[in-house]
């Protein structure tokens, strides 16, 4: 089912084929550990959604797996170092990737087109800052950026925002200026080669909540608040005091995406008896029913003076 050459006492992958959907790339072929998934080795092959890879695996090269347009998933080896040119170039479907903690090598373009791209998971070390720059830049839409330490904890959350740009062309003076929209591209500014700057990153809130959708601005205060890497007091206050102006819009977007631990962990500034009584009601019509115990539970054990009697 695979191509392959020796390289280094290594498997080097060239070609795949089968029809299957779900690939599963061994650890050896023929003796030989796989070490690399070579340039354009999976290039179009249109038919695969998953495809997951041994942890033997160090590097990808250029255009491994481009035109994949129906790929959905790649599990990504824990000890991978190296991304080559559009890799993942053009796969429309990819929902999510992850950038291991060796990594220090991203090529160009490696990302482009991923629109469906929503999740990147991160696990902090030095050699990632250069990556992280670059999968970001690649991206228009908006990526959701889970930071990990190198134990695995979860850091922060960020999110950058999306953006569209228009070139308008100025006849008289022979010029084009370029027109965005959206808070995106400042996001972008954020990051760079040195790694993400916190600060500056907080400081672009007010532009999200004045140029993107509610929904979004959401995301990312709950995501610093609830997560608070390198949070300055001033910037917590900012987000706090906006999750607490649009609290009724914050629970009706966590309970639709039945995000019940974040509920959980907000609590205690959202949260006032009169605010349980009604959140309980909207629970109930919702059918959710771990959230009515929740918050029946949270109710009692903090406003238990101004109690109603809600069945479950």
């Amino acid at each position: 089912m695979f191509e392959y050459h020796v390289e280094n006492g290594g498997a080097v992958i060239t070609a795949a084929d089968g029809e299957s959907e779900y690939l599963i790339v061994p650890k050896q072929l023929d003796g030989y550990p796989v070490t690399a998934v070579g340039e354009r080795a999976f290039y179009g092959q249109k038919q695969r959604k998953k495809i997951a890879l041994p942890d033997t695996v160090t590097a990808i090269g250029p255009y491994a797996f481009a035109e994949c347009r129906q790929l959905q998933h790649v599990t990504m080896p824990k000890h991978l170092t190296s991304i080559g040119n559009y890799a993942f170039y053009n796969c429309h479907a990819l929902e999510e990737t992850a950038l291991p903690p060796h990594l220090n090598t991203m090529g160009y373009g490696a990302y482009k087109n991923c629109s469906a791209l929503k999740l990147v998971r991160v696990y902090a070390d030095e050699g990632q800052k250069i990556a992280v720059s670059a999968l970001i830049d690649d991206l228009s839409n908006e990526v959701a950026l889970d930071m990990y330490d190198a134990s695995g904890k979860l850091l922060t959350k960020l999110v950058f925002t999306e953006y569209e740009y228009d070139c308008i062309i100025q006849v008289e003076a022979r010029q084009f200026d370029w027109v965005y929209h959206g808070s995106g591209n400042i996001y972008r500014e954020c990051i760079s080669d040195s790694g993400v700057d916190y600060h500056k990153y907080d400081g672009a809130f007010h532009n999200a909540v004045r140029e993107d959708w509610p929904k979004t601005a959401m995301r990312i205060a709950l995501g610093r608040v609830l997560y608070p890497y390198r949070l300055s007091e001033e910037y917590k206050k900012v987000y706090t005091d906006y999750l607490i102006k649009n609290k009724e819009a914050v629970y009706e977007m966590l309970l639709k995406e039945r995000q019940l631990s974040e509920l959980e962990m907000c609590a205690g500034f959202l949260l006032d008896g009169e605010t349980a009584d009604r959140w309980i009601r909207l629970a109930r019509e919702d059918d959710a029913g771990e959230f009515v115990s929740f918050l029946m539970d949270y109710k009692l054990r903090h406003f238990s003076g101004a109690a109603k009697q809600f069945d479950l």
